[in-house]
């Protein structure tokens, strides 16, 4: 878990920091792009399940969320919502579409999380095309 959590500081350091719509929706496509097509996705939640049983490893856990939510938070334009609550919804639409595609798989994951995150940024930025 150091080295997975070290390879997503390691992606913050290096993505740029430009903020926007566009970089943000590049950058939440290629987060989710490395979902791949969800085969073994089962043996990741229980990965997870054990992160947070182990609390060196649920801290771990907890910065890698911090880490994207942080990232999102500070790609997103100005606007007429606190930026903090518009990131974590987006975490939150993102982090459940891959709980709903367990459930109920429907072609592949990160097409899945990718779609189920664009229909939420095209409600919250309407006048914006996410293609």
């Amino acid at each position: 878990m150091e080295r997975n959590t070290q390879e997503v500081r390691d992606y913050f350091a290096k993505a740029s920091p430009e903020k926007g719509l566009d970089p943000l929706w590049v950058m939440l496509k290629d987060l989710i792009a490395g979902m791949g097509n969800g085969a073994g996705m089962e043996g990741h939640l229980l990965l997870l399940w054990g992160d947070v049983q182990e609390p060196s490893l649920r801290a771990l856990a907890a910065e890698r969320n911090r880490l994207v939510l942080q990232a999102i938070e500070a790609r997103l334009p100005a606007g007429p919502r606190p930026s903090g609550h518009t990131a974590s919804l987006i975490q939150t639409v993102i982090q459940g579409a891959c709980m709903q595609w367990l459930v109920e798989p429907e072609g592949e994951l990160a097409a899945f999380m990718t779609e189920r995150t664009r229909m939420l940024l095209a409600i919250l930025y309407p006048d914006h095309v996410f293609g």
